[in-house]
C-alpha cells in the first residue's frame, strides 16, 4: 500500500491500495455448488459458460459465508544487480543498458519466471567469458538486474525505478520474463523505435530445428491473439505495444525508457499460468524438450543487449515510431467515429514527429564522431518527452502513446488517456486528453528537430 523504501510520501499520494474485497481463484468444482444454487431467470448467452448446468443470474435463496484470514507482515525483498562497466563512465556518467528478469514465482515457475530467469543467468555468464577471455569492455554499461517481488505487484523493479535516480541516464530497458511457454512462435513488444534492433537480432540469432539453424525471424509474428503483446502495426512493425504485467512496467510508463519484451509460445496463452503444473517436468517433457528455445532466447537476449550496449550510433529510430503513432490516431478517429472528437492537434502532431524523425535519421546516418554523441543523447531522451503528468485515474502512468488499458488488465492500449476518457464517455476530459497527448507529440518533435538546426 505505501513505499516502506522511500523517506517522503508516495509518488501516488497517501492511498492505501490493499483491496478490501478479497479474491481468491477457486475451482469450476467448487464454482458449480455457487452457480447450481443462484437461482433466478435463466443468463444470456453471453454469459452461459461451459459447465454442465443452467447458468442463472440470481439472486439466490442461500446466504453465503466468507472467512479470510490474511497476516500482514513486512519483509526484505532484495533485488540482485550486477555490473559490467563500459567505456562510458558507469551508471551515474554514462547511457547504461538495463536488462531484467524477476526471479520470484507463484509455485515452481519453471515457465513463468524461470524459463527467462535462466536466460538472464547464461547471457551474465556469457558475457562474463567474453570479459574474462577476450578483454573486451562495451562502449556502455550493462546492468543486469534479477528482480524479486514481480508477483507481489512488480514490487522489486518499482522499489528501484523510485530510489535510483541514475536511472535517468538509461538508453534502453530489455526485459524477459516468460520466456518460453511453447516453441511455434515468437512474439514481442516494446517501444516502436527498438523495431529495427529488434528485426536484426531475430534475423541473425536462430533455434536449431531439425538439425537445421533456423533464423528467429521465420518465428516471430504479430501477437494479435496474445492478451499481454496486442498493437502490432501492418505494414510497419511486428512488435506490438507493451500493457503491463511484468518488470519493463515503471521502465517505460513511468520513465520513459524505451523497453522491450519478447516470448517464444504457442500463439498466445499457456494452460499451466500461475499454476502447480508449471513445473521442470511440463517444460522438459512438453514445451521444450532438449532446451532449444531457451537457447535461443538466450541468444537473442544477449544480441540485444550487446548492439544497445556497443553500437557507435545509439540503435534508437524515430522513423518507426513516428509510423505508429499515425497508425494510433488512425485507430483512435475509428474508436472516436460516434464521439465526435477534434482529432486535428493530434494528426498536426504526428505529422511534426514524422518530419523532425526523418531529419533526425538523416542527421544520425551522416554524423561524424565529433557529432554522433549530440545526436545520440537526442536518440536517446526524446522519448521522455512523452511523459504526461498522469494518465486519468492512475496518476504514476504517464506515458501517452501506449499503457495497459484501463479494464485490459495485462493488455495494451494506445493514447491511454484518451481511450480512458472515451470509454467513461467524458467529452471533456478526452478533449483535454486530446490535447495534452498533442501537446507531448509536438515536444518530442521539436526536441527531435533540434539536432537539424
Amino acid at each position: 500500500p505505501y513505499r516502506l523504501y522511500l523517506d517522503g510520501p508516495s509518488p501516488c499520494g497517501d492511498v492505501n491500495y490493499v483491496p478490501t474485497r478479497p479474491v481468491l481463484p477457486i475451482s469450476y468444482a467448487d464454482a458449480t455448488l455457487f452457480l447450481e444454487s443462484l437461482g433466478g431467470p435463466v443468463a444470456p448467452e453471453a454469459f452461459v459458460g461451459a459447465l454442465d448446468l443452467t447458468y442463472t443470474l440470481g439472486p439466490s435463496a442461500y446466504d453465503a459465508r466468507l472467512h479470510v484470514e490474511t497476516n500482514y507482515s513486512r519483509g526484505v525483498l532484495p533485488n540482485v544487480i550486477a555490473t559490467l562497466q563500459g567505456r562510458d563512465g558507469g551508471v551515474h556518467a554514462g547511457t547504461p543498458v538495463y536488462a531484467g528478469n524477476h526471479r520470484d514465482a507463484w509455485v515452481f515457475g519453471s515457465i513463468d519466471p524461470h524459463s527467462g530467469t535462466v536466460v538472464l543467468l547464461e547471457a551474465a555468464r556469457a558475457l562474463a567469458a567474453v570479459v574474462r577471455e577476450t578483454g573486451w569492455q562495451p562502449r556502455r554499461t550493462i546492468v543486469l538486474c534479477s528482480w524479486s517481488g514481480e508477483e507481489y505487484g512488480l514490487i522489486g523493479s518499482t522499489a528501484f525505478s523510485e530510489t535510483h535516480d541514475e536511472l535517468k541516464n538509461a538508453l534502453a530497458y530489455v526485459n524477459v520474463d516468460v520466456a518460453v511457454s511453447g516453441n511455434s512462435t515468437l512474439t514481442a513488444a516494446g517501444t516502436q523505435s527498438l523495431d529495427g534492433l529488434f528485426a536484426g537480432a531475430v534475423r541473425d540469432a536462430h533455434v536449431s530445428r531439425g538439425g537445421r539453424d533456423v533464423p528467429l525471424s521465420e518465428l516471430w509474428v504479430a501477437a494479435d491473439d496474445d492478451e499481454d503483446n496486442k498493437g502490432a502495426i501492418p505494414g510497419v512493425s511486428l512488435l506490438g505495444t507493451l500493457g503491463s504485467g511484468s518488470d519493463y512496467t515503471s521502465m517505460i510508463d513511468v520513465l520513459g525508457i524505451p523497453s522491450v519484451d519478447f516470448s517464444f509460445n504457442d500463439n498466445g496463452s499457456y494452460g499451466t499460468y500461475h499454476s502447480i503444473y508449471d513445473s521442470y517436468a511440463y517444460t522438459t517433457q512438453v514445451v521444450d524438450p532438449g532446451f532449444e528455445h531457451h537457447a535461443a532466447a538466450t541468444r537473442l537476449y544477449s544480441l540485444l543487449i550487446y548492439r544497445l550496449a556497443d553500437e557507435a550510433r545509439v540503435p534508437i529510430a524515430p522513423v518507426t515510431e513516428s509510423l505508429a503513432i499515425t497508425a494510433y490516431v488512425r485507430e483512435l478517429a475509428a474508436l472516436n467515429a460516434s464521439f465526435a472528437l477534434d482529432l486535428r492537434p493530434l494528426d498536426a502532431a504526428a505529422e511534426a514527429f514524422a518530419a523532425a524523425a526523418a531529419c533526425a535519421e538523416r542527421v544520425a546516418t551522416a554524423a561524424t564522431p565529433a557529432t554522433l554523441d549530440a545526436v545520440n543523447e537526442r536518440l536517446r531522451t526524446y522519448e521522455k518527452r512523452f511523459l504526461s503528468t498522469g494518465l486519468p485515474d492512475r496518476p504514476w502512468y504517464k506515458h501517452v502513446l501506449q499503457a495497459p488499458g484501463f479494464y485490459l488488465g495485462y493488455g495494451s492500449t494506445s493514447f491511454p488517456g484518451v481511450v480512458h476518457a472515451i470509454e467513461e464517455d467524458d467529452a471533456a476530459l478526452a478533449a483535454e486528453q486530446v490535447a495534452d497527448a498533442a501537446r507531448r507529440v509536438d515536444e518530442a518533435a521539436a526536441y527531435l528537430a533540434e539536432v537539424c538546426a
